[in-house]
């Protein structure tokens, strides 16, 4: 029942669409530069790594601000007839600056299991074998996270169910 959310992460979809679309722009016009430093097998494993990693970020990102509104509902401001001021401008901060500490907390597990693909696979196999297979575990890493994100958000989702309260 908590997957029947997945269909609230359309934003992501489309982000991501737009996404891999630059970054065929960019692999494909960047990579025979001669000052990058890159062969043709470097740029693309980066490129194939960065579009493995890009879906998850995205919905992880997207999920933050949504499990933050349904934790803290009375934080969420739905127009501009609610509070000005001082105290609300410190409040938005400080509930943007606990999403970007989840976010950051997010990133740490996929981050370390990156460098450790990395850093083995890149002393046996080269870069270009390297950066997409390293992508690859922090991908499975964040799918994991993410997947978790949306259980959290069903339940949560479901503790607002108006029906639930309502007597037979």
């Amino acid at each position: 029942m908590y997957f029947l959310h997945f269909a609230g992460n359309a934003p992501a979809v489309i982000l991501t669409g737009i996404q891999w679309f630059l970054l065929i722009i960019a692999v494909g016009l960047f990579s025979p530069y001669a000052g990058s430093g890159l062969d043709r097998a470097s740029s693309l494993g980066l490129g194939v790594g960065v579009a493995l990693i890009v879906p998850m970020l995205n919905l992880i990102t997207l999920q933050i601000p949504n499990a933050a509104v349904l934790l803290f509902p009375a934080w969420f401001q739905t127009g501009k007839e609610g509070p000005h001021g001082i105290e609300a401008t410190g409040q938005r901060l400080i509930f943007m600056l606990g999403q970007l500490l989840v976010f950051i907390v997010a990133l740490i597990p996929a981050a370390a299991c990156f460098a450790g693909v990395f850093f083995l696979l890149n002393l046996f196999g080269g870069l270009a074998l390297a950066l997409p297979l390293a992508s690859t575990a922090a991908a499975l890493v964040l799918t994991a996270e993410a997947l978790l994100g949306l259980m959290l958000l069903g339940w949560l989702f479901e503790r607002f169910d108006l029906s639930a309260e309502l007597g037979p």
